[in-house]
Formats: C-alpha cells, structure tokens, sequence
C-alpha cells in the first residue's frame, strides 16, 4: 500500500537482498537504507555502538538542537548494516 501512495515519489530506489550463509531471511532483518547500501559483515559493531553512545554526549547540531534527548542514535539490535546507517544519517544532518 505504501507504494501505492501518490504521496511517495523517487527517482531512484536502493534495495538490499540478503545473501546471507547464516541466517534466513526475515522481515526483521529487513534493512530500509536511507544513507547507505552496505552488503557485508562489520566485525566491529558492538565496539562501533559503544563508541557512539559515548561518544553522543558530544555530537552537536544546529538542524538538531536537542540531540542528545534522541538516545539512543544508534539501535543496538538491528542489523550491523542499519546501526552503519544510522550513524551515517546523524552525521548528515
């Protein structure tokens, strides 16, 4: 239905399909990009979630003035690839 919506408009779409040798596919697992396409293994991802909460106390932004209430920035139990993001997407703004 979403798709459907006369609202929705792109010119472009960026899809992931999972290729995954350990793990099937499951909508939760689903990746809705808004920054980044990523198809690979961050071995890093619990070190990367740490540094990003320790480190948003000092994030600051004048389209986001009130950051530090949006806590956590980074989901911690989505895929390595939507925490990647979702960093990403802070860090555009």
């Amino acid at each position: 239905l979403d798709l459907q919506d006369q609202r929705l408009a792109s010119h472009i779409v960026v899809f992931h399909q999972r290729f995954s040798t350990n793990t099937l596919p499951r909508w939760p697992l689903a990746q809705p990009f808004r920054y980044l396409a990523h198809n690979g293994e961050l071995n890093t991802i619990t070190g990367n979630r740490n540094w990003s909460e320790a480190r948003t106390p000092k994030l600051k932004s004048a389209k986001l003035p009130n950051l530090n209430e949006l806590t956590p920035l980074v989901n911690s139990t989505g895929s390595d690839s939507s925490s990647l993001d979702n960093m990403l997407e802070v860090l555009m703004s």
